[in-house]
């Protein structure tokens, strides 16, 4: 297994720049989301940002890793660093993993299901969610 650096809790978004979404990552405490939302471009009401952490926090019950989209189209990719202390190329696996899943509610909801004519637009938006992870990390 390769040498992966190590996890903090934080909390940052991925502007998709071409589709009209933003992914919001999360490592470790699902509160540190609340800033992101919080400063989001489009104004997201306080009751519903509270709300938005709660039913997170019910989703991701004893799971190493969950994509949670929102109502408005946007995705919520929250990682559990406490899973991954003792195996640390799990998260690899782990943020590939929930990636794909992002990948693939966003271009569903602009109506492109996965097939061979779209699938080098799901490698590449995949690919660059991937990237821009481990750039923050």
């Amino acid at each position: 297994c390769m040498k992966l650096p190590k996890l903090k809790n934080k909390a940052f978004t991925i502007d998709l720049g071409v589709y009209p979404f933003t992914v919001f990552v999360c490592f470790g405490d699902v509160s540190n989301l609340r800033k992101q939302l919080e400063s989001y471009k489009y104004k997201i009401h306080e009751e519903d940002i509270t709300k938005l952490i709660d039913d997170v926090s019910e989703y991701i019950k004893n799971c190493s890793g969950k994509a949670i989209e929102i109502s408005n189209g946007n995705v919520i990719l929250w990682f559990n660093t406490a899973y991954w202390k003792e195996e640390p190329c799990h998260y690899a696996n782990t943020i590939s993993h929930e990636s794909l899943h992002c990948t693939e509610m966003i271009l569903e909801t602009i109506g492109m299901k996965l097939n061979r004519e779209s699938s080098e637009a799901y490698c590449y938006l995949h690919g660059y969610i991937v990237e821009k992870i481990f750039e923050q990390i």
